[in-house]
């Protein structure tokens, strides 16, 4: 018979704790061996506001805007520039070197970004990196079965009011 005892359990649970996935605040999950990890390595905190494609991103009368990461949305202007719309995404795959966000419905079909961040900044220190180039990431539209965008894109970012 074997037998358990509580503070067995308790140093089990904190040894299997120690390795294995995180999820930080910002949401993001990364596989972290505790072993070799630095502080720095176990916790990942982005810039979540607004990404504003630097590049034109158009198809037909509809222009791309900016995409948010939290809540995850895209802003698309048709025409007047003065009526932007906004469209949900899914929530957003966001690690140190991975920025995967789609929106599925829009009027000019499923965008997606796929991408990573240039440098890694933490979201505390947002004011020095406004309007610098942040992002850059593939992003694809699909409509009806088709491809009707895909190129490579630089996105700023900017923090908002």
């Amino acid at each position: 018979m074997v037998r358990v005892s509580p503070f067995g359990l308790l140093v089990l649970g904190v040894a299997l704790g120690s390795c294995g996935h995180r999820q930080d605040a910002g949401g993001a999950t990364a596989r972290i061996d505790s072993a070799r990890a630095t502080p720095s390595e176990t916790t990942f905190s982005f810039p979540w506001s607004y990404y504003f494609p630097v590049e034109e991103v158009e198809v037909g009368d509809y222009r791309v805007d900016w995409v948010a990461l939290r809540p995850p949305h895209v802003t698309l202007t048709r025409g007047d520039p003065d009526s932007p719309v906004r469209y949900p995404c899914n929530e957003p795959v966001v690690a140190r070197d991975t920025v995967d966000i789609t929106c599925p419905a829009t009027p000019i079909g499923s965008i997606r970004i796929a991408g990573s961040f240039t440098s890694l900044i933490d979201a505390a220190d947002t004011a020095d990196i406004e309007h610098q180039v942040l992002l850059i990431g593939a992003v694809t539209i699909e409509s009806g079965g088709r491809t009707v965008f895909s190129k490579r894109v630089q996105f700023t970012y900017w923090q908002g009011e």
